[in-house]
């Protein structure tokens, strides 16, 4: 449903053949603020905006500033447009103003209404909206938002720039959209390469957390321990985040063990994999089918009691970095690594 109200809602904005309500909600604000500015750019005539165009905080929008620009007619122009900002903090006496509003709602007019991150769907304004979800971006996706955001500012990025990129930004699009613009003047109107990523945003090809996860998983004790230095110094990594991340691939794993020591096909297990990701909604630290590869990959290489011996070795790195009398972050990290690298005495996974 999502991807189809997104898809209406842009050919809308194509084709200039607007819906008379609009509810945007969802948690990715960034793209909701950028959807409404992409609206605007294409349902109102520049030389009379301002006459059309009235812009409200619901907090601000009192019962008869609301009715009044509700019941507005367009000047010099085909339509107007009104939009409220965090619906959801209208007073009593507006929301009652909206509600009959929307019940017959102008044919001139396009009433945008905006709710903020965190907020709950309002059923009785989706009732009688067009509603367009905006969920925060899984990281697999990230990449896909920053080839098309290069795009519409005219500029090529390679895959495997907008892979590195997006391991940088952590799904974080207001920060992707500024390093766009940076890289695109870095480049002057050049591809974005890799290269290119790699001297603006400071984000290394060769030490980026998944590598770490994937040492760790493959218990090489020596290229994790490597990797933890270079991988600790890459912009938003933090040792709390790496800790965060293995801590999912130990309970991926360790689900993942359960599964095949109860009968079920390791050929279904990836598969298996993604619809537990999408259930839970978890967040691997990387994108999700890198992630699953290494688990499948690896998980031959563990056994029950190695995972859980795993989880308690990360729940004391999880109370080291909590403790700021103690060891250094990147010692925490270290000794971590190197204890979930090293296999049980006898013991190997079927």
């Amino acid at each position: 449903m999502s991807v189809d109200a997104q898809r209406t809602f842009r050919t809308a904005i194509t084709t200039r053949r607007f819906d008379s309500v609009y509810y945007l909600h969802g948690d990715d604000d960034f793209r909701k603020a950028s959807a409404v500015d992409e609206l605007l750019a294409s349902a109102l005539d520049p030389g009379v905006r301002d006459f059309n165009l009235d812009l409200f905080r619901g907090s601000d929008a009192g019962p008869e500033r609301l009715a009044a620009a509700l019941a507005g007619l367009p000047m010099l122009a085909e339509r107007r447009v009104v939009v409220v900002h965090d619906v959801t903090a209208l007073s009593k006496g507006s929301r009652a103003v909206l509600d009959a509003y929307l019940r017959t709602p102008a044919a001139d007019t396009v009433l945008v209404l905006v709710a903020y991150a965190g907020v709950p769907v309002d059923d009785g304004i989706a009732r009688h909206s067009t509603s367009v979800a905006f969920p925060s971006l899984a990281e697999s996706d990230v990449a896909v938002w920053l080839t098309q955001r290069a795009r519409k500012a005219g500029i090529e990025i390679t895959a495997e720039a907008a892979a590195l990129l997006s391991r940088s930004v952590d799904a974080d699009l207001a920060h992707a959209a500024g390093e766009i613009e940076k890289l695109a003047s870095y480049t002057n109107g050049g591809a974005i390469n890799a290269a290119a990523v790699e001297a603006v945003v400071g984000v290394r090809q060769d030490a980026v957390p998944g590598m770490l996860l994937d040492a760790v998983a493959a218990r090489d004790a020596a290229r994790a321990h490597a990797l933890v230095r270079p991988v600790l110094a890459q912009p938003k990594t933090t040792a709390a985040s790496i800790v965060n991340a293995l801590a999912t691939q130990v309970l991926a794993m360790g689900w993942g063990r359960a599964q095949c020591d109860t009968g079920a096909s390791p050929g279904r297990l990836k598969g298996q994999y993604f619809a537990l990701l999408k259930s839970r909604g978890g967040n691997p630290g990387r994108p999700w089918g890198e992630a699953v590869q290494c688990w499948t990959s690896h998980l031959g290489s563990w056994t029950a009691e190695d995972l859980a011996r795993a989880a308690n070795h990360l729940l004391a790195a999880d109370l080291a970095l909590k403790d700021t009398r103690g060891s250094s972050d990147e010692d925490v990290l270290m000794t971590l690594v190197l204890a979930l690298c090293v296999a049980s005495p006898g013991r190997r996974a079927a």
